[in-house]
């Protein structure tokens, strides 16, 4: 499978208290779940109109969860650990493969530069509070709630 992605604007930011809710569209599974990775380094370290991401790095994940959420968790933790952990930033991606409770993905990244890049929020983790991935009636849809 190649690189899916939706034209803008494929998440928004829902007002939370004390915390950061991202809704996330997709047409299908696969788009939702590569537009939620895109989402999260959208809303990390916003790039200005046309900035890219040289690649320094490519990672291969191979995660399994219990369902549809699950695994949109599971996925969210690994991608924002390339941040949190890392200091890379999301070049693109490429999804190999994805079901309802198994995903295999590379991301190709590139190394932070503070000179370029500018971070805006911190999030601390991605949680199970209220998340939701289903579809709907454009596609797919998820609402997950993260740990700022």
């Amino acid at each position: 499978m190649k690189n899916t992605t939706e034209p803008e604007p494929y998440y928004r930011i829902i007002e939370h208290t004390a915390d950061l809710r991202l809704e996330i569209y997709g047409k299908d599974p696969e788009a939702l779940f590569v537009n939620a990775a895109r989402a999260l380094f959208a809303v990390l370290v916003p790039l200005e109109e046309g900035q890219a991401v040289p690649e320094r790095r490519r990672q291969t994940f191979e995660l399994e969860g219990g369902d549809w959420a699950d695994l949109m968790v599971d996925w969210l933790r690994e991608v924002l650990y390339i941040w949190n952990g890392e200091m890379q930033l999301l070049s693109r991606l490429e999804m190999h493969h994805l079901s309802e409770t198994r995903l295999k993905a590379t991301l190709f990244t590139g190394d932070f530069d503070p000179r370029r890049h500018h971070p805006d929020k911190e999030i601390k983790a991605v949680t199970y509070h209220q998340i939701e991935v289903a579809p709907d009636a454009k596609g797919w849809r998820a609402r997950v709630l993260f740990d700022v």
